[in-house]
């Protein structure tokens, strides 16, 4: 049994790294059924009257040695490189000297020996009022200390218990084991409104105003620490600090017309104050409106449409942004073990009061996108995907985004579970004078039980930079990171041991290397190390 049980968490430590699975079309209908309404919530553990409150607490101890070679990794950890940042670099913000040379650059401060200790503290409380109304007021903290000033003292949280390991995420949830590649994820978590990291709340009530009409107000403030490339993109190997508060507020609404027909609606405001001068820029006002109709045309097969609606204000720091972006979609059972999603539609963006490096006008654009996702076997699944979409730049303009992506996995209950995936992002710049860039990443990930309580893990990770020819007066010509071709590769053998039903060690040997033409830029890095977590959920 406890084989069995480790075999599942290696199944689903591929499946958050891939990201494969097969669904349900009846499963994507709305999102009427996932109001809290009057239920006691599954994973309560403290009961007092109508209030319902789910506790839990993690803490860490480990021991950590890193070391590293070439002018590369100095610049990736160490900010010596200051004057190269993205905010300054792009000349968007006037910033003194002094302030560059105290940047700091990814995540390693220095090398060395350290012994890394971690506290979080996680609750999800709820307040039951009535049948048709309830209230949620859910937060997380997570402190992580570094004695020997290795990295800095932070704040930072994620859903679930995670250990780094390098650079990547083994987490531990009631259920499961997960991991993922932190090298070069989605946007950046601030700008892209990911709220995974330093302090974070949720206030929100449910409510159901018929029996087919039910909704929900909420507000989510969060603080944290991300490192963000120029562009924007969250990294943490070798990112710039950007402290950042973000406050989202907002109302959902979806009506059930019919058994096999609904009406979705939303609106929201997006508040994002950067703590750091340096990213003044991306000070911000965001409001979003979303409308969408879903209609089951038979026990297989959904359609609908949705219309979103964007007004960014930036505060006169750089040009205000009108967005429609207008699509139909079709999500659809094709066989017992294949469900295939498209979408098709028409964006279209406007940039008022352009700023220093943005031309007023509007930017018109097809967008949509495919899915096919297939079980194979009972043990072998694989999904294949693209999506062409517009959005916001970081620093200015806007971004026309072309990603495809693969992925499959295999699990074998008694032994290996293997998963490999390879995605591609084309990002073409509009209305701003910047150069294109690509991005490039393959991923192989393992897992196997070694013992009923042993199990390892092994995963590789290689992304390709490849920035496109600057033209005469673009930004960023002289960014490291904008001007510059590069290659990352990590990876990570690590052994996960359960001592407990709750005490896990965790021990990891990892090796990471930049690869460039510019000396700047490449290195390498070694890291060894050892963590023991507890885990208690009250």
């Amino acid at each position: 049994m406890k084989m069995k049980c480790h075999a599942k968490y290696g199944t689903a430590f591929l499946m958050m790294v891939m990201g494969v699975g097969v669904g349900s079309a009846l499963a994507q209908v709305a999102r009427f059924d996932s109001y809290q309404l009057g239920s006691i919530p599954d994973n309560a553990n403290i009961m007092v009257g109508p209030f319902y409150s789910d506790l839990a607490m993690f803490q860490s101890v480990g021991i950590r040695y890193i070391k590293s070679s070439g002018a590369g990794m100095d610049y990736l950890y160490g900010g010596g490189a200051g004057a190269g940042s993205g905010a300054t670099s792009l000349g968007m913000v006037p910033v003194s000297s002094s302030s560059r040379q105290d940047q700091q650059y990814g995540r390693i401060l220095k090398d060395g020996l350290d012994y890394p200790l971690v506290s979080q503290l996680t609750a999800q409380n709820y307040l039951i009022l009535s049948k048709s109304l309830s209230v949620e007021v859910s937060f997380a903290l997570t402190y992580r200390c570094f004695p020997m000033g290795s990295e800095e003292n932070t704040f930072d949280v994620a859903p679930g218990v995670y250990a780094e390991m390098g650079s990547f995420t083994i987490g531990a949830t009631r259920d499961a084991w997960m991991g993922n590649f932190n090298g070069r994820a989605a946007q950046a978590s601030a700008f892209g409104n990911n709220q995974q990291s330093g302090f974070s709340a949720n206030f929100s009530s449910d409510f159901e105003l018929t029996p087919y009409v039910r909704g929900r107000v909420y507000d989510q403030p969060s603080y944290r620490t991300d490192y963000v490339d120029s562009r924007g993109y969250t990294e943490n190997l070798s990112g710039q600090r950007y402290p950042v508060f973000q406050n989202l507020a907002g109302m959902d609404l979806d009506w059930q017309l019919a058994p096999d027909k609904s009406m979705g609606y939303t609106f929201n405001r997006i508040d994002t104050l950067p703590q750091d001068n340096s990213y003044d820029i991306s000070r911000s006002i965001v409001y979003r409106q979303m409308l969408e109709y879903r209609q089951q045309i038979n026990p297989l097969t959904a359609v609908g449409a949705r219309a979103d609606y964007y007004w960014r204000d930036y505060l006169k720091r750089r040009g205000s942004e009108f967005q429609q972006d207008y699509v139909g979609f079709m999500n659809s059972d094709i066989t017992e073990n294949s469900v295939i999603n498209v979408s098709l539609g028409y964006s279209m963006a406007n940039l008022s009061g352009a700023g220093a490096y943005e031309t007023n006008g509007v930017s018109n654009e097809v967008i949509g996108g495919f899915g096919l996702q297939t079980r194979l076997s009972d043990s072998a699944s694989h999904g294949i995907s693209y999506v062409r979409s517009q959005r916001a730049g970081f620093m200015a303009g806007f971004e026309l985004v072309d990603a495809i992506r693969y992925q499959i996995q295999w699990a074998d209950p008694e032994s290996w579970a293997i998963g490999f995936s390879s995605s591609y992002e084309n990002v073409t710049p509009k209305l701003v004078a910047s150069n294109p860039y690509t991005d490039w990443m393959n991923q192989i990930a393992a897992s196997r039980p070694l013992t009923k309580d042993l199990m390892l893990t092994m995963t590789s990770a290689y992304v390709i930079r490849t920035n496109g020819r600057f033209l005469p007066g673009q930004i960023g010509e002289g960014d490291l990171f904008l001007s510059n071709d590069y290659d990352t590769w990590a990876t990570t053998v690590g052994l996960i041991e359960s001592l407990t039903k709750r005490l896990k060690l965790y021990t990891y040997y990892e090796h990471m290397e930049r690869i460039s033409s510019n000396a700047q830029l490449a290195g390498t890095r070694d890291t060894v190390g050892m963590t023991l977590g507890y885990y208690y959920d009250f």
